[in-house]
């Protein structure tokens, strides 16, 4: 019979292999009724920006409700390496900033975002919408990722109203399994939403 570590041998080759193509739009492995969004305008809701069908359209955006700030977390079906994250808005409204968690569990909200420090942060720009993660000193934390938390404190002209027009993350299913347990970073995060598990 076959040793018992070449199944997972050939997982992490074949992970290996995918790695070595270019990386892809993630939406596939979005789970969309588990993503959230905090703060946001009731007709100008998350999948608004995350939906690829909406993305271009010009009356579909997320868009902020009280203030400018904004809270999503995308979920992921299943665990993914990210290369770059897609973050697109107008020059006005557009937000200017942004801090990114990685794998942050219920209950995570504004107060968390301001307190913690993020797993990676970037100047946003109206003349760019490519934010990579791939080649940066971040990079090893996004290497098993089941959820990905945006926080957008303010826009570009300081107004109450953020939007974003489109939200995209792109890398690689990850294949073979992590952990001693042999689950996933996404199916433990979905066993302790489940059990009502608190934020990390």
């Amino acid at each position: 019979p076959l040793p018992s570590s070449q199944p997972a041998q050939y997982r992490r080759q074949a992970n290996m292999a995918a790695m070595a193509e270019s990386p892809k739009d993630l939406v596939e492995h979005i789970d969309q009724p588990q993503s959230s969004c905090l703060n946001f305008n009731d007709e100008h809701v998350l999948e608004n920006c995350l939906r690829p069908e909406y993305r271009e359209e010009a009356d579909k955006f997320l868009q902020s409700d009280c203030d400018a700030e904004l809270l999503v977390t995308i979920r992921l079906r299943m665990d993914c390496k990210i290369n770059d994250i897609v973050i697109k808005g107008p020059a006005d409204r557009g937000p200017s900033s942004c801090k990114v968690f990685v794998n942050v569990l219920d209950g995570f909200d504004f107060a968390s975002a301001a307190e913690l420090k993020p797993d990676a942060s970037f100047e946003l720009s109206a003349d760019k919408t490519n934010y990579a993660i791939f080649g940066t000193p971040a990079y090893v934390k996004f290497q098993a990722v089941s959820s990905i938390t945006l926080f957008f404190p303010e826009n570009h002209e300081d107004g109450d109203e953020t939007v974003v027009d489109k939200l995209a993350v792109s890398g690689w299913p990850v294949e073979f399994k992590s952990g001693e347990d042999g689950q996933t970073a996404a199916q433990k995060a979905s066993l302790q939403r489940s059990m009502g598990g608190g934020m990390r």
